[in-house]
């Protein structure tokens, strides 16, 4: 089953909650199933932010769109969605996600296709942001932004100004200051881990450190390490 449709299930079982008058079990599921599995909430994360309006420059949103399929392509493999897929196994709707699932499969017949879906694409990120979003998004986005640890958070206007800042500059002018970020970055991290005593926060911080350690060269996680950076 594709990603996209998985996505589009969860955001239908949460809305038909309300109706079922099982919100708190739902989200409990959604903290437990998607939220609490980081590749899988960031990978969701990415899918809603490529299909709403933000207010993107042209250029900024075509390298938005390109960083996020790559990201979801080097996380698409190694998710775990049984569960995932258990839960949502009884909810039928149409995939809202299939532009950006079209995009990940790179079929060499779907080129003309795949190159239209990322005009539209392209063209939903530069529009003005809508002051009512879709309908699930007043309880479930909080709740996802604030379990992502500083991922672009909610994409603000201080934030789009980071993306055009990062997004302008070529990979090779920023991999060495990503390098260095990172350096410095799991300096403070370990530095609050010898002067904390909360065993619970060490073990957070200790989680955070290694998650900052594997964690690869891309443009979108230059912003994320650049936000943790400065909230430490």
């Amino acid at each position: 089953m594709e990603l996209g449709l998985l996505f589009s299930k969860v955001e239908k079982k949460l809305n038909d909650s309300y109706i079922n008058q099982t919100f708190k079990t739902e989200i409990s599921n959604f903290k437990n199933i998607v939220i609490s599995n980081k590749m899988l909430s960031e990978c969701y994360y990415l899918y809603s932010n490529l299909t709403t309006k933000q207010g993107m420059s042209s250029d900024v949103a075509k390298e938005y769109l390109e960083e996020s399929i790559k990201t979801i392509k080097n996380k698409k493999d190694h998710l775990f969605l049984i569960d995932l897929k258990n839960w949502v196994k009884d909810v039928v709707c149409e995939n809202q996600y299939v532009k950006i699932d079209s995009l990940l499969k790179e079929d060499v017949l779907k080129i003309t296709e795949n190159i239209e879906n990322k005009k539209q694409l392209v063209s939903t990120l530069t529009e003005s942001k809508d002051v009512v979003k879709k309908q699930f998004v007043p309880f479930v986005e909080n709740v996802v932004k604030y379990n992502l640890e500083k991922y672009i958070d909610g994409l603000e206007p201080e934030v789009l100004q980071q993306l055009d800042e990062v997004f302008s500059k070529k990979e090779d002018e920023l991999k060495p200051d990503f390098d260095v970020l990172k350096e410095n970055t799991l300096i403070k991290l370990k530095n609050h881990i010898l002067t904390n005593n909360d065993e619970e926060i060490k073990q957070k911080l200790n989680e955070t450190v290694q998650t900052v350690e594997k964690e690869p060269f891309n443009k979108i996680n230059y912003l994320k390490l650049q936000n943790l950076y400065e909230g430490l």
